[in-house]
């Protein structure tokens, strides 16, 4: 999930890989709490700019879970 939120970010990524993510249930509950979050952010903080997905504050969020995410990755 946080490469998904990554690419997103980075623009990086399949061309519609954003759309799957968001349309694509996950199993684990707090991971799919996330996409479906995800899901709600533009209307949460609709873009400044046309065409864009959300505004700043929306890519905030978006960062602030991949950084949720890495943090909880287990260390080799």
């Amino acid at each position: 999930v946080a490469k998904f939120l990554e690419d997103f970010l980075n623009g990086a990524g399949p061309k519609w890989e954003w759309d799957d993510f968001l349309a694509t249930a996950i199993a684990d509950r707090e991971l799919d709490k996330i996409r479906k979050h995800c899901q709600k952010v533009d209307l949460e903080f609709p873009p400044d700019t046309p065409g864009h997905f959300c505004n700043e504050q929306g890519l905030a969020v978006i960062r602030a879970y991949v950084e949720q995410l890495r943090d909880a990755m287990p260390t080799r």
